[in-house]
């Protein structure tokens, strides 16, 4: 019995240390295809932000509004960040809501103006009213699809530049969305 014992025992001794190896070698073989992913992810994304910055080059589905975007978005110097709205839809049928976060994208001097733009109760109140104004027109199928969303953008931003001059806002965003059906 005691041979058996010890022919267990060296069995046992001799699978434990192959367990190990093949833990290790999956674990190596996460890692290098994760590593091979994410390097091959960065050098195509590369690849096509070459081409897109590559003067007299455009990629095919390229239109001037997305190039006049392109370089307002590149002059935003700060973001602020605007508190949740709630806002009553225009739909007859039955009442409706949106629940939207917008930030807003500044051309400044410096990225501390932005950060004072939201002590300015004065400012925030324009910004909101602004806001609130045109959310209130829109109908949940309006701002439901990809389209009515970028209009929502756009005259957000046209409402907003008529009642708040400086600083110059160059972009809204909407970070979030939630569109009562």
């Amino acid at each position: 019995m005691s041979d058996q014992a010890a022919t267990g025992t060296a069995a046992l001794e001799e699978v434990k240390p192959k367990k190990k190896f093949d833990l290790k070698l999956i674990i190596i073989a996460v890692l290098v295809l994760a590593l091979g992913s994410g390097g091959a992810f960065f050098f195509l994304n590369r690849g096509a932000s070459a081409a897109k910055k590559k003067p007299g080059t455009k990629p095919a589905a390229v239109d001037e509004t997305a190039e006049e975007e392109e370089t307002q978005t590149s002059q935003i110097s700060s973001v602020i960040v605007l508190e949740p709205f709630i806002v009553n839809l225009a739909d007859k049928d039955e009442p409706r809501y949106v629940r939207i976060n917008i930030s807003l994208g500044l051309v400044t001097e410096n990225k501390e103006e932005g950060k004072e733009i939201l002590k300015d109760a004065v400012i925030v109140s324009q910004l909101r009213d602004s806001i609130v104004s045109v959310l209130s027109l829109k109908t949940a199928a309006e701002l439901n699809s990809l389209e009515g969303k970028k209009s929502l953008r756009r005259e957000l931003l046209k409402a907003i530049r008529k009642k708040v001059k400086k600083p110059r806002i160059s972009e809204v965003y909407i970070t979030d969305i939630i569109i009562q059906m």
